[in-house]
């Protein structure tokens, strides 16, 4: 898993790895990586003696906990086109279709716009209770 710690991230919380978020606003963690490989998390141990090896890696985080949800897309997007690059594979969405940039960031734009038309601001003490 020397990509994901190459990107900055850190194995903990859930035995995933994590950017974590160091300011008082927003989720804890900026996003995450997991896979979908049982048991659906990394025990560095058994990726070291050869016990497990995740056929993917999946990131993500939380939009509505999000301090600043288009950036933190962007900086989640370059790590993931890092670990690509490193590990080889495809990119895909949620729906396991190759990932169309332009779509997915015009998606979180609507998003973000409709959460606020409701009242709910990204990373918002609000947005951390209810989400």
């Amino acid at each position: 898993m020397g990509a994901l710690q190459c990107v900055g991230l850190a194995w903990g919380d859930g035995d995933l790895f994590h950017w974590s978020n160091n300011h008082d606003y927003g989720h804890d963690q900026h996003f995450s990586v997991w896979t979908t490989t049982e048991p659906g998390y990394f025990l560095p141990e058994e990726i070291k003696d050869g016990n497990m090896n995740p056929k993917n890696l999946v990131f993500g985080f939380s939009i509505p906990r999000s301090a600043a949800p288009k950036n933190i897309y962007d900086s989640m997007l370059k790590a993931a086109k890092y670990c690509q690059k490193k590990l080889s594979g495809q990119i895909l969405d949620k729906n396991r279709q190759l990932l169309n940039e332009a779509k997915e960031k015009q998606n979180l734009t609507d998003l973000i716009d409709q959460m606020k038309s409701k009242g709910i601001i990204v990373g918002s003490d609000n947005a951390l209770r209810t989400f």
